[in-house]
């Protein structure tokens, strides 16, 4: 079965607490565990786990500090099915982003809609 794991930090507000609830909304039949804090999430990145595969990250970043720490640790992250909120539309983070290899990433000010369809996909394969 898949697992989708979520990372929203704790101080992501309204805009966090608005996509989580658009997630636990359109996305049914599978357990979602979510990290609120960047240790926890490190934390479950790091368990030994067999199946890891049938994983898939979802990592809501509304900083740009944010987005940096979790960068200098990409190593982490790899090998792992991820997809992305950013904070913004810049250069740089579409770039930073491209360096995790993520299956999709969206910004942000979006409504989430697009990422739940590929969330969808990606649970149905």
């Amino acid at each position: 079965m898949t697992k989708i794991i979520i990372f929203a930090h704790e101080n992501s507000g309204k805009q966090g607490n608005l996509f989580l609830s658009v997630i636990k909304k359109r996305v049914k039949n599978v357990k979602i565990d979510i990290c609120r804090t960047v240790e926890t999430f490190e934390q479950r990145l790091t368990r030994s786990q067999a199946d890891f595969d049938r994983e898939i990250m979802v990592l809501f970043v509304d900083n740009e500090t944010l987005f940096t720490h979790l960068y200098l640790k990409k190593e982490i992250l790899q090998e792992k099915r991820l997809l992305f909120v950013l904070p913004e539309k810049t250069p740089e983070n579409i770039s930073m982003v491209h360096k995790f290899f993520p299956r999709y990433f969206t910004f942000i000010d979006n409504q989430y809609e697009d990422l739940c369809d590929v969330l969808d996909n990606m649970i149905a394969r």
